[in-house]
């Protein structure tokens, strides 16, 4: 699947148009990329915090909250790599599980740790 209007909006930060799809619309925030990233990965990925948080604000599936892309990755792996403090905190409040781990190995904390140290 190609991406749906809101993950346009939430991979390129318009905010507004994020609150409008998910309030309004009540856009679908289960639906994944070919890379089966949800439109909270992709907010995350280019840390957009404010859609992100708008996003997030609507879920309440702990399923969906720790969703894995195609690296096997959650949002909250996602947020913890870019410094999404306050996501970070948010899906830890919404069930977000701490112990999920990537292709790599890696659970959401060393996902955020230096690499090649």
């Amino acid at each position: 699947m190609h991406r749906t209007p809101l993950m346009m909006v939430a991979l390129n930060g318009q905010t507004n148009a994020v609150e409008v799809m998910v309030s309004g619309a009540k856009a679908d925030l289960a639906l994944q990329d070919a890379d089966r990233n949800t439109a909270l990965h992709l907010a995350c990925s280019k840390g957009h915090e404010t859609s992100a948080l708008l996003i997030l604000e609507k879920i309440s599936d702990r399923n969906l909250i720790n969703c894995t892309n195609a690296a096997l990755q959650t949002p909250l792996h996602v947020a913890a790599r870019k410094g999404l403090t306050v996501v970070v905190q948010e899906l830890l409040v919404k069930g977000a599980s701490v112990l999920a781990v990537d292709e790599n190995g890696y659970t959401p904390a060393l996902a955020c740790a230096p690499i090649g140290m």
